[in-house]
C-alpha cells in the first residue's frame, strides 16, 4: 500500500519505502505481489534471506 492508501500502486519517483515488520510480513505472504509493487524491497529482502541461509 502506498502512502496515500491505494493498494498495488508503486511509489512515484525514486522513493524507497522503509523495510519494516509490515514489509517483512508481506514478503513472507506474497513475494510475487511485492516484486511487482516494490522490486527494490523484494531484492533487498531476498539478499537478506540468502545471506542468512
Amino acid at each position: 500500500m502506498t502512502r496515500d492508501g491505494t493498494p498495488g500502486s508503486a511509489p512515484s519517483g525514486h522513493e524507497h519505502p522503509k523495510i519494516d515488520e509490515g514489509m517483512r510480513r508481506w514478503y513472507e505472504s506474497c513475494p510475487c505481489c511485492m516484486s511487482a509493487a516494490y522490486p527494490e524491497v523484494k531484492r533487498a529482502l531476498d539478499e537478506e534471506r540468502w545471506a542468512s541461509s
